[in-house]
């Protein structure tokens, strides 16, 4: 299972989530260092340079939901919710099956007032699970 592979010591041979496990895990520590603000930036350029940093990391992990919640979260966190957003969408674009994700983004919408953003991402996802059962069900692979 995919828990005991993430638990599981790496090795040469070692399983490429294990990898993709351990590569997020350094860039989410990367990001929070930055976030400590070691170099006593002023805030607009701290958040830039925490900007940077997330862009640096989904070079690396494009494909893993939870940083770009992290970034959209960051954004929010700015008072800057149409950065959020279109992290979010970029995020979607990324990992358009997700639907953790997706109803994250959608919530962060409806929150935002952005209700036709929300339906937007509501719909995808209706386009996903009808993908999913126009299959028999057999998942998304």
């Amino acid at each position: 299972s995919r828990s005991e592979a993430s638990t599981a010591p790496a090795s040469h041979g070692s399983s490429p989530l294990v990898f993709l496990d351990a590569q997020v895990e350094s860039w989410r520590r990367a990001v929070a260092y930055e976030m400590t603000n070691p170099l006593r930036l002023p805030s607009e350029k701290l958040r830039a340079l925490v900007r940077r940093t997330f862009e640096r990391a989904l070079l690396c992990v494009r494909y893993h939901p939870d940083v770009w919640h992290d970034y959209a979260s960051f954004e929010a966190s700015c008072n800057n919710p149409s950065a959020a957003i279109s992290v979010y969408e970029r995020g979607l674009e990324a990992v358009p099956k997700c639907e953790t994700l997706g109803f994250v983004a959608a919530d962060y919408c409806e929150l935002e007032g952005r209700i036709d953003k929300a339906r937007e991402v509501y719909s995808g996802l209706l386009e996903v699970c009808e993908g999913v059962v126009g299959r028999g069900g057999k998942g998304f692979g």
